[in-house]
């Protein structure tokens, strides 16, 4: 899946955005009428239940699990890469689409899609070191600078 993002980015998209806007369609039909008898107003009922649901959709589809996925990212991985290989074989059609329309729109930008994995083990100790000597000066407090 590295060596193709863009099959697995479009399938998390579609599916992601296949099932918000079902969600909301149902979600919507189905919350407004009570919402209706309390507020006796079709267009505010209608306005809540879309703001309800889609606020619904975007902690509990979206967000969390984002952030549970950057939490235990290589658990996560493991366990979700053979769910999103069938999916991608599934959405092929879409995926072609897709990417194919993405690329020609990347294209007629200039912006190259091709990913750069020119790191050397040399490099990454050296973002390493940087990132850990960055760290070590942000938790100096404010009487060691002076001394600095």
């Amino acid at each position: 899946m590295q060596e193709h993002p863009g099959s697995f980015i479009t399938v998390v998209q579609v599916v992601l955005n296949a099932v918000a806007i079902s969600a909301g369609a149902v979600g919507e039909s189905a919350i407004s009428p009570y919402l209706e008898l309390l507020v006796k107003n079709e267009a505010v009922s209608s306005v809540i239940s879309f703001v309800l649901i889609t606020s619904l959709f975007s902690l509990l589809a979206d967000l969390m699990p984002r952030r549970l996925a950057m939490s235990n990212t290589e658990a996560i991985a493991v366990r979700l890469v053979r769910p999103m290989m069938l999916l991608i074989f599934i959405f092929k059609p879409v995926i072609w689409i897709f990417d194919g329309a993405a690329n020609v729109i990347f294209e007629l930008l200039g912006i190259s899609t091709i990913r750069q994995d020119d790191m050397t083990p040399e490099d990454i100790y050296a973002v390493m070191d940087a990132g850990a000597e960055a760290g070590a000066q942000k938790t100096r407090t404010s009487s060691d600078r002076k001394y600095l």
